[in-house]
């Protein structure tokens, strides 16, 4: 093989490792950042904050449980770097729709007592709840 056809072949070994390379520590990075939503696991109604406002901020919603009075009016606030929804894990009683990047979302919740558990239709470790009183 001649001289050149070697570091031509060296070269492009080199660049392929090199992308090879880049691909696995962007993918780790991205695996790293994600808790696989256990950190926002919702599992007790006694750290439910009394408020009519969610942030959704770093793919989590803030407060993870709320309680309100049946029949109020809760707004969800994108504070996050994609679109994220609201919606019901069973039935349509909490449904936002998408919320675009710095946008906001206002709904009614049900007139009936209840706990409604949600997610991002788009990210669904993303878990949410209200407490209707």
């Amino acid at each position: 093989m001649p001289a050149a056809s070697t570091r031509f072949a060296d070269r492009l070994i080199l660049l392929l490792g090199g992308a090879l390379l880049v691909a696995t520590l962007v993918v780790a990075a991205i695996n790293l950042g994600d808790d696989g939503g256990q950190e926002n696991a919702v599992t007790e109604d006694t750290n439910a904050v009394a408020t009519d406002t969610v942030t959704i901020k770093e793919f989590k919603y803030m407060p993870p449980a709320i309680r309100v009075k049946a029949g109020s009016k809760v707004t969800w606030v994108n504070d996050d770097t994609a679109g994220h929804t609201a919606s019901s894990r069973m039935g349509a009683d909490i449904e936002t729709e998408t919320i675009a990047k710095g946008e906001r979302k206002t709904i009614t919740v049900p007139d009936k007592p209840g706990t409604y558990d949600y997610i991002c239709d788009f990210h669904p470790y993303m878990e949410g709840r209200v407490i209707v009183e």
